[in-house]
């Protein structure tokens, strides 16, 4: 499915996403990435997740290319906060090593 003249996200670029919010909380078991889509006003893309199953924990990341999905080095803060800190946030640095293979993840179609 192309988005408005943009290719869609893929499986690697999804799982740096994973990464970058498993780095961000300690208490990530499961990741659903429920839209992906670009804003044609700004240009910018995001993607949309729930985690854990929990409706509480539906959020999104937004960023002016999709190519910034392109690497796993990143952390996360969502919003809002006093619902999120209940994930408990971690205080990883950006390059901290994480292990996806510890979460359910549930992809968008490639």
């Amino acid at each position: 499915m192309e988005i408005n003249g943009s290719k869609k996200i893929s499986i690697e670029q999804q799982n740096n996403v994973a990464t970058w919010i498993v780095r961000s909380y300690d208490n990530v078991k499961k990741i659903t990435f429920l839209k992906f889509y670009q804003d044609e006003k700004t240009g910018t893309v995001g993607i949309n997740f729930k985690i854990n199953n929990d409706d509480r924990f539906k959020s999104g990341i937004v960023v002016d290319t999709i190519s910034e999905f392109d690497t796993n080095v990143g952390i996360v803060g969502l919003s809002p906060i006093n619902t999120f800190e209940k994930l408990v946030p971690s205080n990883n640095k950006k390059d901290y090593l994480v292990d996806l293979k510890k979460v359910e993840i549930n992809y968008l179609e490639e």
